[in-house]
């Protein structure tokens, strides 16, 4: 990254929408099938400590450039399937996805 001091930037940030709920992983692949069509879920009891539920915390981008997410976790699970959906079809180039959903945020944002 390009500034002044970017060394303080040189670390991972996670990006992600900022629920006051954690949702499950099931949940996750339920939301995201309903976008994508013949898509099916299965579910399968795991033992696992990460297995039920996964989060990101966003608070290092939020108090390191005031960072905030605009898009709901459906929001978000719904224009990831559609970008896939549309990718994989051929309907779309990846190009042309990236840089109409870019539009479609910052026409949303402002």
């Amino acid at each position: 990254m390009l500034g002044k001091s970017p060394q303080a930037l040189d670390r991972a940030f996670n990006l992600g929408p900022n629920e006051p709920n954690q949702i499950s992983v099931a949940q996750v692949l339920k939301l995201i099938s309903r976008s994508l069509p013949g898509v099916e879920t299965v579910s399968k009891k795991a033992n696992l400590p990460e297995a039920g539920k996964l989060s990101l915390n966003s608070q290092l981008a939020t108090d390191t450039f005031g960072w905030n997410p605009k898009w709901t976790t459906q929001e978000v699970l719904e224009k990831t399937a559609f970008w896939y959906s549309s990718f994989l079809t051929d309907k779309w180039s990846a190009y042309d996805l990236c840089i109409t959903q870019i539009a479609e945020f910052e026409s949303w944002n402002k």
